[in-house]
């Protein structure tokens, strides 16, 4: 669970990225980008140039064979709403999400009259990584290590950490010395000793900043980061372009159930005067 401050702040720098984005004029493709004529033969074929496919398609283009990558979705170069991380929300319902519908929920989003929710996937030029507000995290090394276990050697933690550490030091002096930056994120433009372009959170935070103005409200939210609920993703039939059947199962598991009851517990302690108690 953690403590913020207001979200008013939050929804004005996004007003405000809004307008710009829609008075600033868009960046556009090269002209003839998309007209270069294929090769007549292709020695590797890449579906999705998400954040793996891209990657492998520019890692078998190094030994100069010709590979040709796929992608359902088009270029992000002319969306703002892909290079600005507050504006992800808005992307959301828009033409480079896939925006698959799962299955009714048994145990939540009763709330929505067809139970179910949205499995957002990204259909544009690097995939859900281009529409999940700039967010990044590294694998769990116990996944990478049980993969190393079963056969897939070189796949330990120790040997991919050289290239977490890689694509993390992304030194680009337009970016880190830009003037073109709110005060909200410029942090994430500084390290300690080095100039570095992602900054790591070297510790969770329960009680962030806030205000000492008595009419400035702060936002509680529950946020359970191990869930113990287990869904399926399944084919829907044997037609290529039907969507996935996404059963996420949220809630599903008890001990789930019971932390976020605990959780609200929690506020109801910190804020006595909300009356949520009629709730749990």
């Amino acid at each position: 669970m953690f403590l913020g401050p207001s979200m008013v702040a939050l929804f004005a720098n996004t007003t405000l990225l809004n307008f710009l984005s829609t008075q600033l004029p868009a960046q556009k493709d090269p002209d003839g980008i998309f007209d270069q004529p294929f090769s007549k033969y292709y020695n590797y074929i890449v579906v999705g140039a998400g954040s793996a496919g891209s990657i492998i398609a520019t890692r078998l283009s190094e030994d100069r064979t010709n590979v040709l990558l796929l992608e359902a979705g088009g270029s992000d170069l002319e969306n703002e709403f892909t290079r600005i991380p507050l504006q992800w929300l808005r992307i959301l319902r828009a033409k480079e999400n896939w925006s698959f519908d799962t299955v009714p929920q048994k145990y939540s989003f009763m709330s929505e009259g067809s139970r179910k929710t949205k499995g957002h996937c990204g259909k544009v030029l690097g995939g859900t990584s281009s529409i999940n507000a700039m967010y990044y995290i590294r694998g769990s090394r116990y996944d990478y290590d049980k993969w190393q276990k079963e056969g897939c050697t070189g796949w330990g933690y120790d040997d991919v950490l050289p290239y977490f550490k890689k694509s993390e030091d992304i030194q680009i002096p337009e970016l880190i010395n830009s003037y073109l930056q709110l005060t909200f994120i410029a942090r994430a433009f500084e390290a300690e000793n080095i100039k570095c372009a992602i900054q790591r959170m070297n510790h969770m935070r329960v009680f962030g900043k806030t205000s000492r103005s008595a009419d400035v409200g702060f936002g509680v939210n529950i946020c359970k980061l191990h869930h113990k609920s287990r869904g399926t993703v399944r084919l829907r039939s044997k037609n290529p372009i039907a969507p996935p059947l996404i059963d996420p199962q949220y809630l599903s598991h008890q001990d789930d159930v019971d932390s976020y009851v605990k959780g609200i517990h929690v506020i109801s302690v910190l804020c006595p005067r909300v009356k949520i108690n009629v709730h749990i």
